[in-house]
Protein backbone atom coordinates (compact mmCIF):
# COMPACT_ATOMS: atom_id res chain seq x y z
CA UNK A 1 0.00 0.00 0.00
CA UNK A 2 2.85 1.92 0.87
CA UNK A 3 4.80 1.40 -2.46
CA UNK A 4 1.45 2.19 -4.19
CA UNK A 5 1.10 5.77 -2.73
CA UNK A 6 4.74 6.39 -3.47
CA UNK A 7 4.17 5.79 -6.99
CA UNK A 8 1.47 7.67 -7.10
CA UNK A 9 2.62 10.77 -6.37
CA UNK A 10 5.61 10.02 -8.94
CA UNK A 11 2.80 9.57 -11.29
CA UNK A 12 1.29 12.79 -10.31
CA UNK A 13 5.34 14.69 -10.31
CA UNK A 14 5.94 13.38 -13.75
CA UNK A 15 2.84 14.24 -15.38
CA UNK A 16 2.79 17.85 -14.20
CA UNK A 17 6.34 17.86 -15.48
CA UNK A 18 4.66 17.06 -18.76
CA UNK A 19 2.79 20.04 -18.66
CA UNK A 20 4.86 22.27 -17.60
CA UNK A 21 7.58 21.27 -20.15
CA UNK A 22 5.31 21.43 -22.88
CA UNK A 23 4.43 25.20 -21.43
CA UNK A 24 8.03 26.41 -21.05
CA UNK A 25 9.33 24.80 -24.70
CA UNK A 26 6.02 26.22 -26.15
CA UNK A 27 6.76 29.67 -24.81
CA UNK A 28 10.30 29.76 -25.57
CA UNK A 29 9.15 29.08 -29.19
CA UNK A 30 6.60 31.71 -29.47
CA UNK A 31 7.76 33.89 -27.20
CA UNK A 32 8.86 36.48 -30.32
CA UNK A 33 4.79 36.16 -31.21
CA UNK A 34 3.14 36.88 -27.85
CA UNK A 35 1.98 40.42 -26.53
CA UNK A 36 4.51 43.20 -26.04
CA UNK A 37 3.87 43.36 -22.37
CA UNK A 38 3.95 39.39 -21.94
CA UNK A 39 7.00 38.89 -23.59
CA UNK A 40 8.78 41.81 -21.60
CA UNK A 41 7.58 39.75 -18.39
CA UNK A 42 9.26 36.58 -19.20
CA UNK A 43 12.67 38.47 -20.91
CA UNK A 44 13.20 40.64 -17.92
CA UNK A 45 11.91 37.77 -15.30
CA UNK A 46 13.79 34.29 -16.77
CA UNK A 47 13.25 32.76 -13.59
CA UNK A 48 10.17 32.40 -14.31
CA UNK A 49 10.94 29.93 -17.21
CA UNK A 50 13.48 28.66 -15.75
CA UNK A 51 12.00 27.28 -12.71
CA UNK A 52 9.29 25.76 -14.71
CA UNK A 53 11.37 24.34 -16.63
CA UNK A 54 13.93 22.68 -13.11
CA UNK A 55 10.07 21.30 -11.65
CA UNK A 56 9.86 20.09 -15.09
CA UNK A 57 12.97 17.73 -14.98
CA UNK A 58 12.28 16.77 -11.62
CA UNK A 59 8.73 15.40 -12.59
CA UNK A 60 10.60 14.03 -15.49
CA UNK A 61 12.88 11.78 -12.55
CA UNK A 62 10.09 11.08 -10.77
CA UNK A 63 8.39 9.07 -13.63
CA UNK A 64 12.14 7.58 -13.93
CA UNK A 65 12.34 6.45 -10.50
CA UNK A 66 8.53 5.04 -10.48
CA UNK A 67 9.23 2.84 -13.47
CA UNK A 68 12.45 1.74 -11.00
CA UNK A 69 10.24 0.80 -8.65
CA UNK A 70 7.18 -0.68 -10.22
CA UNK A 71 9.82 -3.32 -12.05
CA UNK A 72 8.57 -1.58 -15.22
CA UNK A 73 11.37 -3.00 -17.26
CA UNK A 74 11.13 -6.45 -14.97
CA UNK A 75 13.27 -7.41 -12.03
CA UNK A 76 16.28 -7.85 -13.94
CA UNK A 77 19.26 -5.43 -12.89
CA UNK A 78 20.91 -5.28 -16.08
CA UNK A 79 17.09 -4.25 -17.51
CA UNK A 80 16.72 -1.89 -14.73
CA UNK A 81 20.16 -0.39 -15.63
CA UNK A 82 19.17 1.37 -18.30
CA UNK A 83 16.70 3.39 -16.53
CA UNK A 84 19.81 5.65 -15.49
CA UNK A 85 20.73 6.35 -19.32
CA UNK A 86 17.43 8.58 -19.17
CA UNK A 87 18.29 10.11 -16.01
CA UNK A 88 21.65 11.26 -16.90
CA UNK A 89 19.82 13.05 -20.13
CA UNK A 90 16.89 14.55 -17.82
CA UNK A 91 19.80 15.57 -15.15
CA UNK A 92 21.49 17.29 -18.24
CA UNK A 93 18.71 19.63 -18.99
CA UNK A 94 18.19 19.84 -15.02
CA UNK A 95 21.12 21.27 -15.35
CA UNK A 96 20.98 24.26 -17.57
CA UNK A 97 18.01 25.80 -15.23
CA UNK A 98 20.39 26.74 -12.62
CA UNK A 99 22.60 27.99 -15.07
CA UNK A 100 22.30 32.10 -15.68
CA UNK A 101 20.99 33.45 -18.73
CA UNK A 102 20.07 36.49 -20.09
CA UNK A 103 17.02 36.07 -22.16
CA UNK A 104 14.17 33.03 -22.69
CA UNK A 105 15.78 31.64 -25.88
CA UNK A 106 18.56 30.90 -24.29
CA UNK A 107 17.20 28.85 -21.68
CA UNK A 108 18.91 25.94 -23.43
CA UNK A 109 22.49 26.27 -23.79
CA UNK A 110 24.44 24.02 -25.78
CA UNK A 111 25.69 21.48 -25.75
CA UNK A 112 23.72 20.33 -22.54
CA UNK A 113 20.84 20.23 -24.32
CA UNK A 114 22.27 18.14 -27.36
CA UNK A 115 23.62 15.65 -24.99
CA UNK A 116 20.77 15.67 -22.72
CA UNK A 117 17.97 14.95 -25.98
CA UNK A 118 20.23 12.14 -27.44
CA UNK A 119 20.29 10.43 -23.68
CA UNK A 120 16.87 11.08 -22.84
CA UNK A 121 15.73 9.99 -26.68
CA UNK A 122 18.12 6.98 -26.86
CA UNK A 123 17.47 6.12 -22.99
CA UNK A 124 13.77 6.11 -23.54
CA UNK A 125 13.70 3.92 -26.44
CA UNK A 126 15.88 1.24 -24.56
CA UNK A 127 13.76 1.87 -21.59
CA UNK A 128 10.68 0.88 -23.82
CA UNK A 129 12.29 -2.17 -25.81
CA UNK A 130 13.47 -3.52 -21.93
CA UNK A 131 9.56 -3.39 -21.01
CA UNK A 132 8.14 -4.96 -24.27
CA UNK A 133 10.14 -7.43 -23.49
CA UNK A 134 9.38 -7.86 -19.94
CA UNK A 135 5.57 -9.12 -18.42
CA UNK A 136 5.66 -6.56 -15.89
CA UNK A 137 2.76 -4.21 -18.12
CA UNK A 138 0.03 -5.11 -20.01
CA UNK A 139 -2.79 -3.39 -22.12
CA UNK A 140 -1.98 0.57 -23.30
CA UNK A 141 0.34 1.24 -21.04
CA UNK A 142 2.93 -1.16 -22.50
CA UNK A 143 3.97 0.54 -25.62
CA UNK A 144 4.37 3.64 -24.11
CA UNK A 145 7.70 3.86 -22.67
CA UNK A 146 8.73 3.18 -26.17
CA UNK A 147 6.71 6.06 -27.80
CA UNK A 148 8.19 8.09 -25.50
CA UNK A 149 11.72 7.50 -26.89
CA UNK A 150 10.38 7.23 -30.32
CA UNK A 151 8.14 10.57 -30.53
CA UNK A 152 11.72 13.02 -30.92
CA UNK A 153 12.88 10.72 -33.08
CA UNK A 154 9.85 9.68 -35.82
CA UNK A 155 8.45 13.13 -35.87
CA UNK A 156 10.27 16.32 -33.69
CA UNK A 157 13.74 16.01 -34.93
CA UNK A 158 12.32 15.55 -38.60
CA UNK A 159 10.25 18.39 -38.66
CA UNK A 160 13.01 20.18 -37.51
CA UNK A 161 15.88 19.18 -39.68
CA UNK A 162 13.06 20.09 -42.92
CA UNK A 163 11.80 23.36 -41.88
CA UNK A 164 14.81 24.43 -39.37
CA UNK A 165 12.03 25.86 -36.51
CA UNK A 166 11.39 24.14 -34.16
CA UNK A 167 7.69 21.97 -33.80
CA UNK A 168 5.72 23.89 -31.13
CA UNK A 169 2.63 21.58 -31.39
CA UNK A 170 4.53 18.63 -31.82
CA UNK A 171 7.21 19.97 -28.50
CA UNK A 172 3.59 20.17 -26.60
CA UNK A 173 2.90 16.92 -27.72
CA UNK A 174 6.18 15.27 -26.04
CA UNK A 175 4.80 17.26 -23.16
CA UNK A 176 1.49 15.27 -23.06
CA UNK A 177 3.39 12.03 -23.93
CA UNK A 178 5.33 11.99 -20.82
CA UNK A 179 2.21 13.38 -18.86
CA UNK A 180 0.09 9.83 -20.38
CA UNK A 181 3.44 7.73 -18.82
CA UNK A 182 2.83 9.44 -15.53
CA UNK A 183 -0.70 8.11 -15.86
CA UNK A 184 0.58 4.78 -17.45
CA UNK A 185 2.43 4.15 -14.61
CA UNK A 186 0.38 4.49 -12.11
CA UNK A 187 -2.56 2.24 -13.59
CA UNK A 188 0.46 -0.79 -13.94
CA UNK A 189 1.08 -0.13 -10.41
CA UNK A 190 -2.25 -0.88 -9.90
CA UNK A 191 -3.06 -3.60 -12.20
CA UNK A 192 -0.24 -5.66 -10.89
CA UNK A 193 -1.34 -4.87 -7.32
CA UNK A 194 -5.04 -6.38 -8.45
CA UNK A 195 -3.13 -9.37 -10.30
CA UNK A 196 -1.04 -10.25 -6.92
CA UNK A 197 -4.57 -9.83 -4.50
CA UNK A 198 -6.45 -12.38 -6.62
CA UNK A 199 -3.37 -14.97 -6.68
CA UNK A 200 -3.64 -14.72 -3.04
CA UNK A 201 -7.15 -15.08 -3.10
CA UNK A 202 -6.70 -18.15 -5.07
CA UNK A 203 -4.22 -19.91 -3.14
Amino acid sequence: MRKRRIIARLELACAIGGVSFAVVLWTMVSVQDLPPAIRQLFETRGYILRTLFFLSQIGFMSGLYALLIADATDRSKLRKSVLSIPFLGQLGYLTTSLLPNQTVTTLLPLPLTQLGAILNTVGMVLVGIAVLRGDAWHGWPRPLPLLTGLCPFLIMFPVLAITSYPPRALIDLWGLVWMALGYAIYSSAAYAKSIRREIKISV
